[in-house]
């Protein structure tokens, strides 16, 4: 008996521990969920940027296929949203880089688990490169998933800047919180109307807080009394809707707030902006598997122009016709040496020579000029390598020409002429050196 009592008071005990664990665990939840939504909205009513439907409905599951995607963080669930821009492409705010792990496309009721979805991580994310922080202006990203996604169909973005029309009204769809402060478990859309920025710089609000000097040509304006998009919704699209899902275009995304649903709009990204709509083109044409038609991928991944094909200028053929003059170049401030003298050096080389033979000119001719005193009649028969030498030295002192006279005359006396034109010379030679001599 006491044993059975000991076994009823141990399982009491077990049952009485369920009971409290489950009911703290119930608890805990309730108030995290609850301060998240005091905080979610105590910051909607203070005067600090928001980065975010309220006064929304749920959508038609697959009516916006290509907005139901969710980015999320392991048991946190739901961070951001997006939209299916290519079936490997989702397009988001700059804002939620790094607060997601996973991305979840398909999903339309988040507790319904006969509700298939796809979950991706991504292979690429490509932040806006001009994207400011401060100012929250260019806040466009990219996320390139690891596959391609099956279940949403891509929506087109807008790159007429002559949309939207001033007034006209827009649809926002995402996750974020609604009028109730809390997490929908459907995807919500609700009707926002689109402003120019100059209209929304003069709303002011309550607090006297206003947009003026805020808003950039990226950005745009979109609200309705008690309809906006706020925590949750940082990257949903903005959508100019159609007759069908095909007809769709996404004017912007979900960025940034002052207040969910009060007197000022969300602030949303304008993807048609020039700067926007180009990062977002050039990246998914180089990038994508499979790209949309609708943008001018030619643009971005056709090869270079080719080499222009004109030849080079031919080289002039005319050359300078004056010689150049032999005074000193002067080239970069220094001026030539001129061209050092010629030296020109005589060898004693004896110099062969062809004996000449005086017989071979006319005697009667001869003779005639040299008495005329218009030629001179050689002296010698042959003259060898030494005498043409000592001819050609050309020495002035007048002993060495009297040495050199004696030497000469004393060589043709000396000499045997055996015919009638020698005899004549001999004689000739003779009365001259005798001459000479004296």
């Amino acid at each position: 008996m006491a044993v059975l009592n000991n076994m009823n008071i141990y399982l009491l005990s077990i049952i009485v521990f369920i009971i409290a664990f489950t009911f703290t665990y119930a608890s805990t939840t309730s108030e995290a969920a609850a301060a998240a939504a005091a905080e979610a909205e105590a910051a909607s009513s203070s005067n600090e940027k928001v980065l975010r439907i309220h006064g929304g409905w749920n959508t038609n599951e697959d009516r916006y296929s290509y907005a139901q995607v969710s980015l999320t963080y392991k048991s946190e669930g739901h961070q951001c949203g997006g939209s299916l821009i290519a079936p490997d492409v989702v397009l988001t705010a700059s804002h939620c880089s790094g607060s997601f792990d996973k991305i979840v496309i398909g999903k339309h009721q988040t507790n319904n688990i006969a509700d298939l979805s796809e979950t991706f991580v991504s292979k690429l994310e490509l932040i806006h490169p001009d994207y400011d922080e401060v100012a929250t202006r260019y806040d466009t990203m990219l996320i390139f998933l690891n596959s391609t996604s099956t279940m949403g169909r891509p929506v087109r973005i807008n790159n007429n800047d002559q949309l939207p029309i001033h007034g006209s009204m827009l649809t926002v769809i995402g996750w974020g919180y609604n009028a109730d402060w809390d997490l929908p478990d459907v995807l919500q859309e609700t009707e926002v109307r689109y402003s120019r920025n100059s209209e929304c710089d003069d709303l002011v609000d309550e607090d006297g807080i206003t947009l003026n000097g805020d808003l950039f040509g990226d950005m745009m304006c979109a609200g309705s009394d008690g309809r906006d998009s706020c925590y949750g919704d940082s990257g949903s699209p903005l959508i100019l809707t159609g007759d069908t899902e095909e007809d769709d275009i996404q004017m912007g995304l979900v960025s940034w707030g002052y207040e969910c649903a009060g007197i000022l709009p969300g602030v949303y990204s304008r993807l048609s902006y020039y700067h926007n709509y180009e990062f977002l083109e050039k990246q998914v044409c180089l990038l994508s598997v499979q790209p949309p038609n609708y943008m001018n991928c030619e643009k971005w991944t056709q090869p270079p122009t080719n080499l222009p094909t004109m030849p080079p200028t031919k080289v002039p053929t005319q050359y300078p016709t004056v010689s150049p003059t032999a005074a000193p170049v002067t080239q970069l401030g220094v001026t030539a040496a001129p061209a050092a003298p010629m030296i020109t050096t005589k060898t004693n080389t004896p110099v062969a020579s062809t004996p000449t033979n005086i017989e071979s000119a006319s005697p009667t001719t001869t003779l005639r000029g040299f008495l005329e005193g218009t030629a001179s009649i050689p002296v010698s028969k042959t003259m060898d390598a030494v005498q043409q030498q000592g001819t050609t030295t050309g020495s002035t002192n007048a002993s060495d020409e009297s040495s050199s006279d004696a030497a000469l005359c004393s060589t043709i006396l000396s000499s045997s002429y055996g015919t009638v034109t020698g005899v004549i010379i001999f004689g000739t030679t003779a009365w001259i050196c005798l001459l000479t001599l004296l």
